[in-house]
C-alpha cells in the first residue's frame, strides 16, 4: 500500500466513529486484495500510471511490501495488449459492450509470464481509474500443450491405425479415418455425412442397424459383427465390425473398428478346400488315416475303411476311447510311446519332422484281434506345440 494510504489509515487513531468504521472497511478491503492469488493494478486513465497495486502485483514486479508502485501500467505488457486495455477501457460504459478476458504476458522488471487481464474503469470526483486483474495462466499453457500433445498423439494413432475407425451418429458417419476411406473407395471428406447403410450391404443392414440401437439404447455396450461393405465401385468386402457406445459432441454415438477381414475369408475357403481334398483322398485309401486329440483318448476323424478292420462304424470308433481297440499289452506300449514322445517335445529336442512307427494288436468288435502297423506324428500349431496326433494304421498280414 502506498504512504498516502498509510497516512489515511493512521486516522484510525483520531478519527471520528464513523471515520473508524469506513477505515475498517477499507482494511477489510485491503486485506481481500492482498490475500487474492490474482494481481491487480489501479492505475490513472487514461494515461496508465499506477497509483496502487496488491500484494500479488507487487510480487510480479519485485517491489517490496510497502514500496509504492511507481511504474506506468503500459510498461508492464506489450504494446498489443496495452493497445487492447485501451479499446475496452473506451467501450466500458457502452451498454451493450461486454469485456472480453486478455491473454498476453507480463512483461515488466524483466519478467516474461503468461497472463490473462480482465479491466474495469471507476468515475470518481477527482478523476478516473481503471481495475486491471492480472491472472498468471502458465499452469494452464502447459496443461493446454500437454493436451494438444496428447490429442496429437492419439490423433497420429487414429489416422495411421490398421484399422478403419469410425464414428456413426444419428445413423450417419460424423468421423472416418483414412484406412475407412482405403476400405470403401471415397475420401474422408466424401464420407461425412454419408448414411452408414449406404455402405453395408442390403442384406446385412438390418441386423447391424439392430445392433448400433443396442448400442445407443446402452443395452449392449459391446459388440462383433461380420458384413460386407458396398465399395465405390459396388464391389463387396467383407469386414469385422466391433462397435462401442460413446458420446460425441455431447450426443450418444457408436465408436466402430472397422477391420478387413477379406485375406481371412480367402485363407478359411482354401483351407475348406484343402480339408475338402484331405478328407476325399481319406476317405477313399484302404489304410486307416486317423487324427486323435490332444487328450490321447477321442478320434477327432477316422477314414471309412477303418470299419472293415473293426467291423464297427466310424461313429461307433469316434465315440469310444482309442485304447478300448487295443490289448493290454499294446494299451501300454501306446501310453509309454506317447509319453516319451511328450518328454521329448518338453526338453526342447523336438523334430517338426519327427515320426514314429510301430506295431500293435488291435481288437475287433467280434473280440478277435490283428495286427496293424501304426505310424504317427504331432500335428503342431504355429509355436510348434503338439495340438493333436495324426496317423496312418494298415493291417500286418
Amino acid at each position: 500500500m502506498n504512504s498516502n494510504m498509510n497516512k489515511v489509515f493512521n486516522l484510525k487513531e483520531y478519527g471520528t466513529p464513523e471515520i473508524r468504521q469506513r477505515i475498517s472497511v477499507l482494511e477489510r478491503f485491503r486485506l481481500l486484495l492482498d490475500y487474492t492469488n490474482d494481481a491487480v493494478f489501479i492505475f490513472e486513465y487514461p494515461s496508465g500510471e499506477l497509483v496502487d497495486c496488491n500484494s500479488q502485483a507487487r510480487r510480479y514486479a519485485n517491489h517490496q511490501e510497502g514500496d509504492d508502485c511507481h511504474a506506468n501500467f503500459a510498461d508492464l505488457v506489450p504494446e498489443d495488449a496495452w493497445a487492447e486495455v485501451q479499446r475496452q477501457l473506451i467501450d466500458f460504459n457502452d451498454e451493450t459492450f461486454k469485456t472480453q478476458p486478455i491473454e498476453s504476458r507480463f512483461i515488466g522488471r524483466g519478467r516474461n509470464v503468461p497472463v490473462e487481464i480482465t479491466v474495469g474503469l471507476a468515475q470518481t470526483e477527482e478523476a478516473a481509474y481503471a481495475v486491471a486483474v492480472m491472472r498468471d495462466i502458465t499452469e494452464r499453457r502447459l496443461q493446454e500443450q500437454r493436451l494438444r500433445e496428447s490429442e496429437e498423439k492419439y490423433r497420429t494413432l487414429v489416422e495411421t491405425a490398421g484399422d478403419g475407425i469410425c464414428i456413426v451418429q444419428d445413423e450417419k458417419i460424423a468421423y472416418a479415418n483414412p484406412k475407412v476411406a482405403e476400405l470403401l473407395g471415397y475420401s474422408t471428406d466424401e464420407l461425412l455425412g454419408v448414411h452408414f447403410g449406404e455402405v453395408v450391404h442390403r442384406d446385412h443392414f438390418d441386423r447391424l442397424m439392430r445392433l448400433y440401437q443396442r448400442f445407443i439404447d446402452g443395452k449392449n455396450e459391446k459388440g462383433v459383427i461380420e458384413v460386407n461393405f458396398v465399395t465405390h465401385d459396388g464391389s463387396s468386402h467383407p469386414v469385422e465390425l466391433t462397435g462401442s457406445a460413446v458420446s460425441f459432441a455431447g450426443h450418444p454415438a457408436s465408436l466402430v473398428v472397422i477391420r478387413d477381414i477379406s485375406m481371412r475369408r480367402k485363407t478359411e475357403q482354401k483351407l475348406r478346400e484343402s480339408q475338402a481334398q484331405f478328407r476325399l483322398i481319406a476317405e477313399n485309401v484302404s489304410d486307416v488315416i486317423w487324427v486323435l486329440d490332444m487328450d490321447f483318448q477321442t478320434f477327432a476323424f477316422l477314414s471309412p475303411s477303418a470299419e472293415n478292420l473293426y467291423g464297427m462304424s466310424t461313429a461307433e470308433l469316434t465315440g469310444e476311447p482309442m485304447l478300448n481297440r487295443l490289448t493290454p499289452a499294446s494299451q501300454v506300449m501306446v501310453q509309454q510311446a506317447i509319453a516319451e514322445e511328450m518328454a521329448f517335445f518338453e526338453n526342447g529336442k523336438f523334430d517338426p519332422y519327427r515320426t514314429r512307427t510301430m506295431e500293435v494288436e488291435q481288437l475287433r468288435r467280434d473280440g478277435s484281434t490283428f495286427w496293424a502297423e501304426v505310424k504317427a506324428s504331432f500335428l503342431r500349431d504355429d509355436n510348434d506345440k503338439p495340438i493333436g496326433i495324426l496317423g496312418d494304421r494298415k493291417s500286418v498280414v
